[in-house]
């Protein structure tokens, strides 16, 4: 087979291996960010062995898909705006010099990928999970949540550089048969 199939079938199953986690997820109340978050975690071999439009095109298909599958509209929507696209994007971030900038752009991505989730699905979508549990939390109790949300952003960040170190020490050479790293 050639390595452009190969490709594809990389991406699709990865994909398809997302929707399954957030789906598998959703019968527990609390996974609405663990999966997906989980679901991204998916999607980043894809980054590494297909290049960035081929993850885009994954990302884009499983987000779809989500859309379409998973009944957390919230879990779906998190991954469509945060988590399914940022272990492609991270890379690139991680490639700033600066550290600081590094993390501060990380930071504001976080933030407005939340913001602009929470608006859309607030004031555009007005999905009433959601409309309820904003009326009954104050505006402080939500601006703590977005300050622990960045901390555990900072966390998932960090988590995929352990996986991405583990994934190409460990599981790579089993596939590829060498231990080439970035």
């Amino acid at each position: 087979m050639s390595s452009k199939v190969l490709s594809v079938t990389l991406g699709g199953v990865l994909g398809a291996l997302a929707v399954l986690v957030m789906l598998l997820c959703t019968p527990l109340g609390i996974a609405t960010y663990i999966g997906a978050m989980l679901a991204g975690l998916c999607l980043f071999p894809v980054r590494i062995e297909c290049g960035i439009r081929l993850a885009c095109i994954s990302f884009a298909a499983a987000g779809v898909l989500a859309l379409i599958l998973i009944p957390d509209k919230e879990m779906a929507f998190c991954f469509l705006f945060l988590f399914g696209y940022y272990p492609i994007l991270k890379e690139t971030l991680d490639h700033i010099r600066n550290r600081i900038v590094s993390y501060l752009l990380k930071l504001a991505v976080f933030n407005v990928s939340v913001i602009g989730m929470y608006f859309l699905l607030l004031k555009i979508i007005a999905l009433e999970s959601v409309i309820q549990d904003f009326s009954e939390n104050s505006g402080s109790y939500m601006m703590v949540l977005l300050l622990l949300g960045n901390f555990t952003f900072l966390i998932y960040d960090r988590l995929l550089n352990m996986l991405q170190t583990l994934y190409w020490k460990k599981i790579r050479p089993k596939f590829r048969g060498g231990n080439e790293s970035p």
